[in-house]
């Protein structure tokens, strides 16, 4: 599901009318299509997933992340990271080794922020 946030379209003459200043509106979805496209093929790369439902998940973590940082934020997004962190529980991966490196990275980033910290990450 794609997202269009209106506010940050300008210049609009009458937004009652429907216009809404089209071309940032164009240009909102097709940076949203153009990244969801890269997170994607980050996706199929990562795991043993079909086409559609890597493109759902695409497009609910591009929507997500332009509606949390704008669309330079979200373009400046550890991608890979964060396709590991959001989706490594949900889907079988195509690597093994890979998935083991995953767990074993993770578990080594809990344990440096606990003795850090002295508690546990929330979230």
């Amino acid at each position: 599901m794609l997202s269009i946030n209106f506010s940050s379209c300008r210049n609009s003459p009458n937004p009652s009318s429907g216009s809404f200043g089209g071309l940032q509106v164009i240009h909102t979805v097709s940076s949203m299509n153009q990244l969801a496209a890269e997170v994607q093929t980050i996706i199929l790369a990562t795991f043993k997933i079909s086409q559609e439902e890597a493109s759902v998940q695409a497009q609910r973590l591009a929507a997500l992340a332009v509606g949390w940082s704008g669309e330079e934020g979200a373009a400046q997004i550890a991608w890979v990271h964060l396709v590991k962190k959001e989706l490594g529980d949900r889907f079988p991966w195509k690597s093994e080794a890979k998935h083991a490196a995953w767990l074993k990275e993770r578990k080594d980033w809990y344990r440096a922020y606990e003795y850090l910290y002295g508690s546990k990450p929330r979230g």
